[in-house]
């Protein structure tokens, strides 16, 4: 039997690791205790467009984002979504919440669609092979030229727990509101010291936005900022950081860089794969890929060897313990 294709094995890495995140935030399914604090918008942007390959994953994300929603970044949504080819789904989803109670706050990302004739299918197996739809076509996602099955929530999904550390910012917009303070505690949280234009190039907000928020946020006393040369950098200070950690090891990470990274290396493999060229063929673009992106993971604490993709294979280990760490990575 020949192996699985790279694009395949990189997909199913990145679909337990998605199904993992979720369960830490409210998901029935599986994964275990992880350090490094989730990004929801990250997560959801990467899930609604990797998730086409697990069904089941994708209607208990939609059952979650009916129960959570509101905890959500809109606006970041917004800002972030083209970095997955995921705008379709994304209205869809926003249709779906707005219908069932979530208000005004999902009508940025409507869209009336502009539906495909035929439509596309939604949902694939890992092999590539469309699922077939059972019944009615979903409206929603029928809009957006997507065809599946009506949704019907499968109840699997509850209120995320605040006490789960890497919940740390769904907690913290509960407590305070959606803003981009949430953000820029998750990340002070870690222990360094950052500048304004760092934490706006990690969280996708303005420099403004950030900058404006972390000046404010300092008058409160428990944000300490000094002068270095032309430069600000704030930390949290050591109280209020074992406050909100509960004393805990958090770590802050660039998911907004991680995942479309992988994302991207799935494209390209599996655009490789279906035109029958070897792997190694895309490694090129794949070095790209990973030069654009290594300046983020550098600033986000990530320091991937030189020497780690400089083989297709050697690439692809180097990402599965960008998803699942260290340890993790080791245990495969």
């Amino acid at each position: 039997m020949s192996p699985d294709p790279w694009s395949r094995r990189l997909r199913r890495i990145l679909l337990d690791h998605l199904w993992g995140q979720w369960s830490a935030l409210g998901v029935a399914g599986y994964g275990g205790a992880d350090h490094r604090i989730i990004d929801p918008e990250a997560l959801l942007l990467c899930s609604l467009e990797q998730a086409r390959w697990d069904a089941r994953l994708f209607d208990v994300i939609l059952d979650w984002c009916g129960i959570n929603g509101d905890l959500l970044a809109v606006p970041r949504l917004k800002a972030l979504r083209g970095r997955h080819p995921v705008a379709r789904q994304l209205a869809a989803l926003a249709e779906l919440c707005h219908a069932s109670g979530g208000g005004n706050r999902w009508r940025p990302l409507l869209d009336p669609g502009k539906a495909t004739s035929p439509p596309e299918p939604l949902f694939f197996t890992l092999e590539g092979v469309p699922l077939p739809q059972v019944g009615l076509p979903d409206p929603a996602f029928l809009r957006q030229g997507l065809r599946r099955e009506a949704y019907l929530s499968r109840g699997q999904a509850s209120p995320f727990q605040p006490w789960v550390p890497a919940a740390l910012i769904l907690s913290l917009r509960a407590l305070m509101g959606s803003s981009a303070r949430c953000e820029i505690v998750a990340w002070l949280c870690g222990g360094m010291e950052w500048t304004p234009s760092q934490l706006a190039r990690q969280t996708g907000y303005s420099q403004k936005n950030i900058q404006d928020a972390m000046v404010d946020m300092a008058r409160s006393g428990h944000v300490q900022v000094r002068q270095a040369g032309r430069e600000k950098r704030y930390r949290l200070d050591e109280p209020s950081r074992r406050f909100l950690t509960a004393g805990k090891v958090l770590t802050p990470y660039p998911w907004m860089t991680v995942y479309p990274l992988v994302s991207q290396t799935l494209a390209l493999l599996a655009k490789a794969e279906d035109m029958g060229l070897a792997g190694d063929s895309v490694h090129p673009k794949l070095h790209q890929a990973m030069d654009a992106s290594l300046p983020a993971l550098l600033e986000g604490g990530q320091r991937p060897e030189p020497f780690a993709w400089s083989q297709t294979e050697d690439f692809l280990a180097l990402l599965s313990e960008l998803l699942v760490g260290k340890e993790g990575a080791a245990a495969r």
